[in-house]
């Protein structure tokens, strides 16, 4: 990297310096800025952004609005690497707040203060993505009330097991040997072959 030089362009001077690096076509890369007042201005300029280069803290100037860069750039390189909810809630986000709203300012001129305007901004005016999650609780209620309503009545009680009638079998075990043979069939049938067999023996 060369120690670069500064020059007057009209009423304002600018400076210039070779990257070490060179373009994906093998040719010299330069850093240029202008603008300054004075040359004194330039040339203060000039170092401190060599020195960038130098601790590897240059970041080469770049048009690339934030639109593009996170629609077309960040959102891609994240997709692969984290779940797709997160993927799809990061999206809307994208989609629905910040690029209407900073999408077409470049993305190396975004600032601080436009950042805390941008914040300042949503909690005036509200909310601009749909609130899906109380649509889909407001669903799943209607839904839920309609399916209760639907429901068949519970069976009616037997009038032998009403309240002040006796019931058929009081004997816990009877009422027990009622439920297991209802509950399997095919044993049922055997305990009924055996009771018989045993009542018609003298």
């Amino acid at each position: 990297m060369n120690k670069g030089h500064v020059r007057k362009r009209g009423k304002t001077w600018y400076y210039q310096f070779r990257l070490p690096n060179k373009k994906p076509n093998g040719k010299p890369d330069y850093e240029t800025k202008g603008g300054f007042a004075t040359e004194k201005q330039a040339w203060a300029a000039c170092r401190d952004a060599m020195k960038a280069v130098e601790q590897n803290k240059h970041v080469k100037r770049s048009t690339i609005t934030l639109r593009t860069y996170l629609v077309d750039q960040w959102l891609p390189a994240i997709k692969m690497i984290v779940d797709a909810t997160t993927y799809g809630n990061w999206e809307d986000l994208i989609t629905a707040y910040v690029v209407p709203r900073l999408g077409d300012g470049d993305l190396q001129k975004l600032t601080a203060p436009m950042l805390v305007s941008f914040y300042a901004d949503l909690l005036a005016n509200g909310r601009i993505k749909p609130d899906n999650n109380i649509r889909m609780y407001e669903y799943w209620s209607t839904t839920g009330n309609d399916r209760h309503h639907e429901r068949s009545p519970l069976p009616a009680v037997s009038p032998s097991t009403q309240p002040g009638q006796p019931s058929e079998d009081t004997n816990p075990a009877g009422s027990r040997h009622r439920n297991h043979l209802a509950c399997n069939p095919k044993q049922s049938a055997t305990s009924i072959s055996l009771s018989t067999a045993h009542s018609s023996t003298p």
